[in-house]
């Protein structure tokens, strides 16, 4: 009726000591301490590493198809392992660290830890994004930077938030900051014929985290500045509306 030709096998990717730990009602401490001295595929992955050079070569996806997962460990195969199919989880780009893990074990063969995918070149980054970008495996902004200034000339600010927002949540931009820094004068264009310069900024980070947020996703995990005034201290009524109608129907 079926038959099945190739053989599965997903790889776990999780940051460190962030693994899933699985346990019932009232065992969360004995789960805890097995979890700790207990290798995952990926852990267990950077030990057979440290261990045995000749396995240095293997990417983390395709040690499956030269060794299989038993007993917590990973073991040599007896017969070849061309009919095996690896596949890493999906991670999705809100999940900054952990996306950027993923793509360094797409790319880094032989890593023994996860400070050694960190390093590059004899220097430890900071974070996975870091050593991603000094890799060269992230695209830059100029994409992103020309998108935005042709949208400049034609949109109006609420048009350019929703658009940087997107660019933010959906197209992974290496530097929101940056991004923020070069078109801030255009996305606080609309707030600065009613407020201060300080009070349309806030107001346009404030703007911006409220689209962010319906994507779980805050102004400071992407790297923008925190408005230094809150929603109910910014005053935005600073014109009569009535007087505004009347002008709008007399011209």
């Amino acid at each position: 009726m079926h038959e099945k030709s190739h053989v599965i096998i997903r790889l776990p990717v999780h940051l460190p000591n962030m693994q899933p730990v699985y346990f019932f009602d009232d065992e969360e401490r004995q789960a805890l301490e097995r979890a700790a001295q207990r290798n995952t595929m990926l852990t267990a992955w950077f030990e057979l590493n440290r261990t045995d050079p000749e396995v240095n070569r293997y990417l983390y996806a395709d040690i499956s198809k030269h060794f299989v997962w038993k007993n917590n460990k990973w073991e040599r195969r007896v017969r070849l392992g061309d009919r095996i199919v690896s596949r890493l989880y999906s991670v999705s780009p809100k999940d900054i660290e952990r996306f950027h893990l993923r793509m360094l074990l797409f790319h880094v063969p032989g890593a023994k830890s996860f400070e050694e995918l960190k390093t590059y070149e004899g220097a430890m980054m900071t974070s996975f994004k870091e050593t991603s970008r000094a890799r060269n495996l992230l695209e830059g902004d100029g994409e992103w930077r020309n998108c935005l200034t042709e949208a400049c000339s034609f949109q109006m600010p609420s048009k350019l938030r929703q658009l940087f927002t997107f660019i933010c949540v959906f197209c992974s931009s290496s530097s929101p900051l940056a991004l923020w820094e070069e078109f801030k004068s255009y996305l606080c264009e609309d707030f600065e014929f009613h407020t201060s310069v300080h009070q349309c900024v806030d107001l346009a980070l404030h703007n911006i985290a409220d689209q962010l947020h319906a994507h779980n996703i805050t102004l400071m995990s992407i790297g923008l500045p925190k408005p230094a005034i809150s929603h109910a201290y910014v005053e935005t009524d600073s014109y009569n509306f009535e007087a505004e109608r009347q002008e709008g129907e007399r011209l």
